[in-house]
């Protein structure tokens, strides 16, 4: 994925991947693996913060259970941002 946008036009990316030292272009497996609940947190963070800022917001809670018969639970809250603009977020996906 870095490549493909490195090489589709984002210079800065692609200035990255080629003039880093190869300990420093945080692309490795352990690396990605400790950003990605980083990032869903900031995520996670800034979508509650734009509902506390909404003048009305709904949260809808969504159940399955699969083939292997694991529950599988589906959060996504539903708000009105400060443009009258509707907002959908999947919040978070678990198994049970």
């Amino acid at each position: 994925m870095l490549t493909f946008l490195a090489d589709s036009g984002d210079q800065i990316l692609a200035g990255h991947l080629q003039s880093a030292a190869a300990n420093a272009k945080y692309t490795s497996a352990q690396i990605q693996n400790e950003m990605i609940p980083l990032i869903g947190s900031s995520i996670q963070k800034v979508i509650c913060d734009s509902v506390r800022q909404a003048s009305v917001f709904s949260v809808l809670m969504d159940e399955t259970t699969d083939v292997s018969h694991r529950e599988q639970v589906a959060v996504f809250v539903h708000y009105v941002a400060d443009k009258p603009t509707f907002c959908e977020c999947f919040i978070i996906g678990t198994l049970l």
